[in-house]
């Protein structure tokens, strides 16, 4: 029983977000999100396995900023243009069709990490 309401609350959760995401076909605003993604998973595996062995929060959270600052500046400054030309972005989730792929990308999320290592 246990298994069965865990799956129901993950296809409710991914109904739910298939319901509340923006889509988008223009293939301009396409590229923009997606190069943002690629920047974000950029800045999410900067560090590698660098800072995988600190255990301390400060220490490791300082570790991980010097590892992404570089793309964490790029990651912000395509975060702030894209949300100029499409602030209904923000607080969203925004999805398209990627080689017959369905891509979410979680803007509420960018926005907390557009606030990393400040």
């Amino acid at each position: 029983m246990k298994r069965i309401l865990i799956l129901l609350i993950s296809l409710f959760s991914s109904l739910n977000v298939i319901a509340e995401c923006l889509f988008l076909e223009n293939q301009t605003e396409i590229k923009e999100v997606s190069d943002l993604r690629n920047q974000a998973n950029l800045v999410l595996g900067a560090e590698g396995e660098n800072c995988d062995s600190i255990t301390d929060r400060d220490t490791r959270s300082s570790c991980q900023c010097k590892y992404r600052k570089e793309s964490l500046i790029k990651f912000k400054k395509q975060y702030d243009e894209v949300l100029s030309k499409k602030p209904e972005y923000s607080e969203r989730w925004v999805c398209y069709s990627d080689n017959n792929q369905g891509i979410s990308v979680n803007f509420i999320a960018y926005k907390q990490m557009a606030t990393w290592c400040i």
